[in-house]
């Protein structure tokens, strides 16, 4: 295991233990090392996340050298750090906000449901080419429906143990 990896392993036990009691709610182990490996080894991103609860996966983001712009509308987020940033909202309002501010992002990790018209709004805020990566890829759980949703946006999803990767098309 890397020192990037312990570390990533070392702060979601630290987020367990802080959390507010719904554990199952934060991304596994082994979906943190997935989501470590799909973004170690590329320059510093900019990465949106839509559906975050504990922060457990804008922290792996952050051990991976990268910056979130996060939202949840919930009481639950406790992983503060200086490249997280954290809305305590919906994501509808937060895609509006985010353009409002002239943000474009490289990456997004979606584990929030998009709605039918937060999908322009989230797909103008994605440069070209731009990784997409949805959480609980699986059956007809939120990953499948949100790429469904996003069909047209994005290339080929590839599917690595339960998350789903894309890009934006260029």
């Amino acid at each position: 295991m890397t020192e990037t990896e312990e570390k990533v392993i070392e702060a979601r036990k630290w987020i367990l233990e802080h959390g507010k009691g719904r554990k199952q709610k934060a991304i596994s182990e082994n979906d943190c090392l997935n989501l470590l490996s799909i973004l170690s080894g590329h320059p510093p991103l900019k990465i949106m996340e839509i559906g975050t609860w504990y922060g457990t996966s804008a922290m792996v983001a952050v051990h991976a050298g990268h910056e979130v712009w996060t939202c949840d509308k919930n009481e639950e987020f406790i992983y503060e750090h200086d490249k997280i940033h954290y809305f305590n909202m919906w994501s509808t309002k937060f895609l509006k906000k985010m353009k409002k501010r002239g943000l474009l992002f490289d990456a997004a990790f979606l584990d929030g449901i998009l709605l039918d018209c937060d999908i322009k709004a989230f797909v103008k805020l994605m440069k070209p080419g731009a990784i997409i990566i949805t959480h609980d890829y699986v059956g007809k759980e939120k990953g499948v429906r949100n790429f469904i949703k996003l069909n047209k946006y994005i290339t080929k999803v590839y599917e690595l143990e339960g998350m789903g990767v894309a890009c934006i098309k260029e």
